[in-house]
């Protein structure tokens, strides 16, 4: 198996790509030239190409003759308000119908809704919070939840991997609630190890396609 990874140089994205390699998987790599040194030893891993490039170049290299993509990009804070990350998405997306390539999972959050969802109080203080203080992050990743849930992306399998507030474990913990926000099980954090181990999980098991899941470390 060949998966294309963008967002590989963030904290989750090494830790996914730490977590493949162990397993012999196959990973193509979309990464700025600025960021390659965050790889570390992975630059040199048998199991991993990287493919240098900015976000408005040609994404074909790296999606070509690949099974599956991934995306670990979210917004920050500090963010533009043209929406950077559904352009992203749907250049990726695009491409993948160029290629053929029909599996993709990519990040959410707390502030992309869905009908199964259950009104809790503690991430509606989250969403209040991200709205107030950075709208246009706010404004991007709503924008990217209403992309996927138009349908006009549904002749792909597309998983949107909802979590709550990141901490930083270095490795999975085991305890993790795959559900929808709301449930009595869930909890508000999740870890970034669990993320990238979850995200490895279903790349086979496909238990969520054109689903929304939220994920949380309990």
């Amino acid at each position: 198996m060949k998966i294309a990874v963008f967002g590989a140089t963030g904290r989750t994205g090494v830790l996914f790509v730490h977590q493949a390699v162990q397993e012999n998987l196959y990973v193509k790599l979309y990464c700025r030239p600025q960021s390659l040194s965050k790889l570390g030893s992975l630059k040199s891993n048998e199991f991993v190409e990287i493919i240098e490039g900015e976000f408005d170049d040609d994404f074909t290299p790296v999606i070509q003759g690949v099974d599956v993509v991934l995306s670990f990009l979210g917004p920050g804070f500090s963010w533009p308000s043209n929406n950077p990350l559904e352009k992203v998405m749907i250049k990726i997306m695009e491409t993948m119908r160029k290629e053929r390539v029909t599996r993709f999972l990519t990040m959410g959050t707390g502030s992309i809704t869905d009908s199964l969802d259950r009104n809790w109080y503690k991430m509606r203080t989250c969403v209040f919070i991200v709205s107030s203080f950075a709208r246009n992050a706010y404004n991007d990743i709503v924008a990217v939840g209403n992309l996927f849930k138009s349908g006009q992306y549904d002749d792909l399998k597309w998983t949107i991997v909802r979590v709550g507030i990141l901490k930083n474990a270095n490795e999975p913990t085991g305890r993790i609630h795959v559900g929808y926000i709301g449930d009595d099980e869930a909890s508000i954090f999740t870890e970034r190890a669990d993320w990238a181990k979850f995200v490895l999980t279903e790349i086979s098991e496909e238990k969520w396609i054109r689903k929304l899941p939220y994920l949380s470390s309990v």
